[in-house]
């Protein structure tokens, strides 16, 4: 039974990171995932989301460690694109709303629809500027950061030891000073 403790946290590690990163499960959602299922339920026992927090915790920091890059840079490309379309998808529903606004007779429930639709999507498009943006930029400056500290070289006070300092300033003996 010894052995068991480690295998199952594993597991349970596992099945955190699968529904965190591929299925973008919040901390509760996760929690109240494994609780639900009695089979999850009766292996790993009832999760809290505060246990959950722990792993994903880990998990980030595993993540950390393995984003190269190349992997970032790939990664700041799809978060482009995905801004992108939604800045097209902004466009599109506002040419929708000023065609509605020109017919001669406006339907106000679609134009409602269609002003609920781009605030819905301008809501989508801030949370992504707000949930990627950030993260991506502070990896990028400790990746800068830990490449500029091998490089940054420390000043050394070198001293020569045949002369000596007094209080008055630089002297070579601290007695003629005193005259």
């Amino acid at each position: 039974m010894a052995g068991r403790r480690p295998e199952l946290s594993e597991k349970l590690h596992r099945l955190i990171w699968d529904l965190w990163v591929y299925k973008g499960m919040g901390t509760e959602q996760i929690a109240n995932h494994i609780n639900s299922d009695t089979a999850l339920k009766s292996e790993f026992g009832e999760i809290s989301s505060q246990g959950v927090y722990y792993h994903i915790v880990h998990i980030r920091d595993e993540l950390e460690k393995t984003v190269n890059e190349d992997a970032l840079d790939s990664y700041v490309g799809e978060f482009i694109r995905a801004k992108e379309g939604l800045d097209s998808d902004i466009e599109a529903i506002q040419k929708l709303i000023d065609n509605e606004q020109a017919s001669t007779l406006p339907n106000k429930d679609i134009l409602l629809k269609l002003m609920k639709l781009k605030h819905d999507v301008k809501v989508d498009r801030f949370r992504l500027l707000q949930d990627v943006e950030l993260p991506i930029r502070v990896k990028k400056l400790k990746r800068e950061r830990e490449r500029m500290v091998g490089t940054v070289p420390v000043a050394q006070l070198e001293v020569n030891k045949d002369e000596r300092i007094s209080e008055q300033g630089n002297t070579e003996d601290s007695s003629i000073s005193n005259n």
